[in-house]
């Protein structure tokens, strides 16, 4: 977990503490909801399972045709993300 490398295990607790802390005692609700979207913004979406299926079909016929890369081509790739 990043959080875990930014502070050690113990001031990470006190940090989440310290923010619960401060939630409870604001009567701010653009603060409250403002906090809500930032937590849940980046949550995946679950895929149903037909979902899964479709994207495992499509990446056998990819596979299939050819359209694949290697390790190499996607670090190459991803440099340019």
């Amino acid at each position: 977990m990043e959080a875990n490398r930014t502070f050690g295990q113990n001031n990470f607790s006190q940090e989440k503490l310290q923010l619960i802390q401060l939630l409870l005692n604001t009567e701010n609700p653009s603060v409250i909801k403002s906090v809500k979207e930032l937590l849940t913004k980046n949550l995946p979406n679950p895929l149903t399972k037909q979902e899964i299926l479709d994207r495992a079909k499509e990446s056998e016929i990819a596979y299939q045709n050819g359209k694949v890369l290697s390790i190499d081509e996607l670090e190459k790739e991803i440099e340019n993300w």
